[in-house]
């Protein structure tokens, strides 16, 4: 009788009570059931499976809503100049097609199709810089250039002199695979 009430999903506290009822009178087994049957009366969703599922049918709602708009409007079969865009003399796409009145005639000798080839400007020989940094434990240390500001990587096997942070220097530059690197380094007094 009790089972079948607590099945049809009677109030907590009332189950509690008949809990508390079959511990005394009855015993462990009587009251095993009665839990079992109470967990299974129970949902075994959490808050974030529903609202995992209150997601997907959105979702999915959303996606019968978009398919019912495209039903109702289609675009295929849309004539070809509404698909057209065009580009304009600035490189602009548009809708309207170009005038040919405004038309220009190119060489086919003007037109680049590759980058021009850069004369090799010929570096200083020595430059000068300024000591920006210098970790003499590790053996490394940047100077700025006092031309174009850049700062270039060093290490202590390419000193003359001995230098400091600060030090006026001049040295020289080659390039590395991971970029310059000076070397012949001399302090300037």
């Amino acid at each position: 009788m009790w089972a079948e009430s607590i099945e049809t999903g009677i109030q907590v506290s009332t189950v509690s009570a008949h809990i508390v009822f079959a511990l005394a009178f009855s015993g462990k087994n009587y009251a095993n059931r009665l839990l079992n049957l109470i967990s299974m009366g129970r949902s075994q969703e959490t808050f974030s499976k529903k609202e995992k599922e209150k997601a997907r049918d959105k979702k999915r709602k959303d996606k019968e809503k978009k398919k019912e708009e495209r039903k109702a409007n289609p675009t295929k079969g849309q004539s070809l100049a509404t698909m057209l865009a065009y580009v304009d003399e600035n490189g602009n796409l548009t809708h309207t097609p170009p005038d040919l009145q405004r038309k220009k005639e190119v060489s086919i000798d003007e037109i680049a199709i590759s980058v021009s080839r850069q004369e090799k400007v010929a570096e200083r020989t020595t430059r000068e810089g300024v000591i920006n940094s210098y970790t003499e434990s590790k053996g490394y240390g940047f100077i700025k250039d006092a031309h174009s500001q850049q700062a270039i990587f060093f290490h202590k096997s390419g000193l003359i002199d001995k230098v400091h942070l600060d030090d006026k220097v001049s040295f020289q530059v080659e390039n590395t695979p991971k970029g310059l690197s000076a070397f012949d380094i001399r302090k300037l007094s």
